[in-house]
């Protein structure tokens, strides 16, 4: 038999029961106080044209206290998107619910890729809590950490619109050297901490490439592994159905080297690929390197390369 941690909020009362202990209370005033502070961060961020979002698990009585109901009453025009952990590499089949406000375009909805519920066609682990030398441990507390998957699809998507806003950082030495002109200054000759990095002279990578892997499919972590030593993914992004003019910046065919594309052209939503996630892959690949020779015949199965 294992007990439950006793409620400290409820529907009626979702700001704090009002029959607490003092060591309770203490500990509901002082995640009242960070919602508020979080509130009222997010107004003035929203003043300045800062797009926001806040997360929670869907059924947290959080979205009912006072200060984040009256936030998104101050910006109705925010969105909500729910999605399953386990649809972006978790374990458990745990719900989170995301508002999201971008001011450049409200009516937009910037995590709309991110709503994918789970499909059945995998297992979870357990709820169920664990006792080890008489400690109670909950597996919510194994959950507090977003999925690695879902941390690079969100980043992927805050790169983008950090690229629509112009924001984007320089690419090589030649870049960053016309943005800061004495950077190589300060790193070569004086004793200041080195936060700034040095960039490349040239791009660090000598090719692009891209997959679109069905969401069920895992393949493609051993089709990365077959790449060169230094070449990595660096976005993640989901889409649904068809879809047209995808940009993953430059990317070289594999049956036709001197051949380059800045756009996925379009992609057909039947056969398994309703939902797709292309991954952008950088490398100094060999010229003869491919996908599909890298991964065999059931490369076409999983992944589409371009």
């Amino acid at each position: 038999m294992h007990m439950q941690p006793q409620p400290l909020r409820s529907d009626d009362f979702p700001d704090g029961l009002q029959t607490l202990s003092e060591r309770d209370q203490a500990r509901v005033d002082s995640a009242n106080a960070s919602y508020k502070a979080m509130a009222e961060l997010l107004e003035m961020l929203i003043g300045w044209d800062i797009s926001v979002s806040i997360e929670n698990p869907a059924n947290s009585l959080f979205w009912k206290t006072s200060w984040i109901e009256r936030l998104l009453k101050l910006f109705p025009k925010g969105h909500n998107t729910i999605l399953d952990h386990c649809m972006h590499g978790g374990s458990r089949d745990k719900t989170s619910k995301f508002w999201s406000y971008n001011p450049l375009r409200p009516d937009e909805n910037m995590l709309e890729s991110l709503a994918l519920r789970c499909d059945g066609n995998h297992s979870h682990k357990s709820w169920k809590p664990t006792v080890h030398n008489g400690v109670i441990t909950y597996p919510t507390k194994e959950e507090a950490a977003y999925p690695q998957t879902l941390c690079e699809r969100l980043a992927s998507i805050f790169l983008q619109w950090a690229k629509i806003r112009n924001l984007e950082g320089p690419v090589d030495l030649l870049e960053q050297a016309k943005l800061d002109a004495d950077i190589g200054k300060r790193q070569l000759f004086t004793d200041q901490r080195r936060s700034t990095k040095l960039l490349q002279p040239v791009s660090e990578f000598g090719r692009y490439i891209a997959l679109a892997v069905p969401l069920n499919c895992n393949s493609v972590h051993t089709l990365i592994a077959s790449l060169p030593k230094g070449a990595k993914p660096t976005s993640r992004a989901v889409h649904r159905g068809f879809f047209q003019g995808c940009s993953l910046g430059h990317l070289r065919k594999s049956n036709d080297h001197t051949t380059r594309s800045s756009s996925w052209t379009r992609l057909r939503g039947n056969n398994g690929w309703g939902a797709q996630e292309p991954h952008r892959v950088h490398g100094s690949c060999a010229e003869g390197w491919s996908p599909e020779g890298a991964f065999g015949q059931n490369f076409s199965r999983c992944c589409k390369s371009h």
